[in-house]
């Protein structure tokens, strides 16, 4: 399992979001949104040995 799940939540209500979250088991993952979109920031290219 796993996933992420996304909430907009007024200013004034984050704090309290925050400790249903941990309450109930939930992790806070911050992340910011980047105006260029995507990017690949690590990728390993794996090739077949002989």
């Amino acid at each position: 399992g796993g996933g992420f799940l996304l909430l907009y939540v007024p200013r004034h209500k984050h704090d309290d979001v925050r400790k249903v979250m941990e309450e109930i088991g939930l992790r806070e993952l911050p992340f910011m949104l980047e105006r260029d979109g995507s990017k690949v920031i690590f990728n390993i290219r794996r090739y077949p040995t002989k």
